[in-house]
Parts: C-alpha cells; structure tokens; sequence
C-alpha cells in the first residue's frame, strides 16, 4: 500500500473526520499518520489493518472501529463468535482470535498476512504490548472470518534466489 492509496482509503473510511479518528481507530498517535502519509510505502500491519476495513465497509457496510482491541475484547470477541474455542485451544486474546481465524498454524500464517517479523509479534504478545495496528487488523480478519467464515490470504513469500556457494578452493584462491 502506498500512502496516496493510504489517504483514499482513510477518506473512504472517516469521511468526515479524517486522519485523527485513523490514528485512533490504529491506536497511534496522529503524528505517526502523518508520518505514515510521508513514507515510500505504509507498514505491513497497517496496510492488513487498512485493506481488511475496506473489505468490511464495502461488502457489508461496516465502519471501521474508533479504538482498538484489547486483550478482555477479543477474549469476549472469540467466545461470542465460537464458545469454548479459548478452552480448546488455551489461549487468550490475541492469540486465540488468531487461533480462530488461522487454525493450527496461526503464528506463521498471522505474520505473513500482518506482513511483520514473528519475533516481534512474539515480543509483542509476551509483553502484553501488541501494537495497534497489529490488534486492529486481527480485530478487522475476526470479523470478516465471522461473517464470511474465511481467513485473509496468506500471500506467497517472494523466494530469493539462494546464492551459489562457492567452492572452497576457489574461496582459498581469493584469499
């Protein structure tokens, strides 16, 4: 997502009150919207966040919500949506919407789609500090999951092409 893209989507969505309910809605300060309408591009969770409110809106009309998600709300979220699946599972809040919506594989499947690091995510989680735009897309898939019973698409990884390793006289010949 680009930030023109960004900026369409954040009129589309908060049509009267713009940039400030966005920051809002992600749980960052109005400063780091603006410095996400500046960048090359827009962060992976806030990009999931944003194409995820946009499915909502314009399929089945939902705005977006004017704060994010903590852990008691997606506690309450997962078990109205599927009793039991706390217990089932053994997880709470974010992980278990996440439980929900990806399956067995959450965690891997979770970064791929939110397009962010598992390690952070992890730190996230353990410290009970799960960034915004991570919980608001999550918050964003739980619904959609519930209305339409499919989790987002987890996208190929673009595949580097491994570098040759070069053989070790060669290696003792540049040495």
């Amino acid at each position: 997502m680009t930030p023109v893209e960004l900026q369409r989507a954040a009129s589309e969505l908060f049509p009267d009150t713009g940039a400030g309910t966005l920051a809002d809605a992600l749980g960052v300060d109005y400063t780091t919207t603006w410095r996400y309408f500046q960048r090359e591009t827009v962060p992976g969770p806030v990009a999931a966040a944003i194409t995820a409110w946009l499915q909502l809106s314009r399929q089945f009309e939902i705005a977006p919500p004017r704060k994010v998600c903590d852990t008691q709300e997606f506690d309450r979220l997962v078990e109205l949506i599927s009793p039991g699946t706390k217990e089932k599972s053994g997880l709470s809040g974010i992980e278990a919407a996440a439980f929900l919506v990806f399956g067995e594989n959450w965690k891997g499947k979770f970064c791929q789609c939110a397009k962010i690091d598992a390690s952070t995510l992890w730190r996230q989680i353990v410290n009970d500090n799960v960034s915004g735009p991570v919980s608001a897309a999550m918050r964003a898939w739980l619904m959609i999951w519930k209305l339409t019973g499919q989790a987002p698409q987890v996208s190929a990884s673009p595949k580097t092409p491994a570098k040759k390793k070069m053989p070790t006289y060669a290696r003792l010949l540049l040495d």
